[in-house]
């Protein structure tokens, strides 16, 4: 946390957080290219499981990706804490309501992009199982469900100024 920053490079800041954001959800399209192909050829499923084998493995699949879906939203109450982000300014002798929007917005930069990054990882994991459920035990809608999951995690976890600036605004506490 460096207030002595202006706040000028936030919006390339943003951008390249952006084309972060851009390029994991377009794996989840690439994903369901892949299933599309795959099915196409009637190359699914890619190992011979038995029924009970099935079972175990989706059930596996889905609670991970239920995992990882829920840590979309659980993770940004859990890490960036405004109370904590306050504390760590006043730890260094700042009080971040004194600072304006832009410097503390920059200060609290590396925050948002850490969590950011983390929870689009997340997200993605969400259309990964989907894939992978679809190599080992075949189509139906599960696969399909669970890209379709990832896609909304991450259109909605979106990376923004607005996002940015609720951040700084919890942070400042007023």
């Amino acid at each position: 946390m460096n207030p002595d920053k202006t706040g000028d490079d936030l919006p390339q800041r943003l951008f390249t957080l952006t084309l972060i954001w851009a390029s994991l959800t377009i794996s989840v399209g690439f994903y369901a290219l892949v299933l599309y192909l795959l099915d196409g050829n009637g190359a699914l499923p890619m190992a011979a499981l038995d029924g009970e084998s099935t079972t175990s493995v989706t059930l596996a699949l889905l609670v991970t990706a239920a995992i990882g879906g829920s840590s979309v939203f659980t993770l940004p109450g859990l890490l960036m804490k405004p109370e904590t982000l306050r504390a760590r300014f006043r730890a260094k002798g700042i009080d971040p309501a004194s600072l304006d929007r832009d410097r503390l917005a920059t200060a609290l930069f590396p925050q948002y992009q850490a969590i950011g990054i983390v929870r689009w990882a997340m997200g993605e994991s969400v259309g990964l199982m989907g894939l992978v459920a679809a190599l080992l035990t075949g189509l139906g809608p599960l696969p399909y469900g669970l890209l379709g999951a990832s896609a909304a995690l991450l259109v909605v976890t979106r990376p923004s100024r607005a996002g940015l600036d609720a951040l700084v605004t919890a942070v400042r506490g007023i």
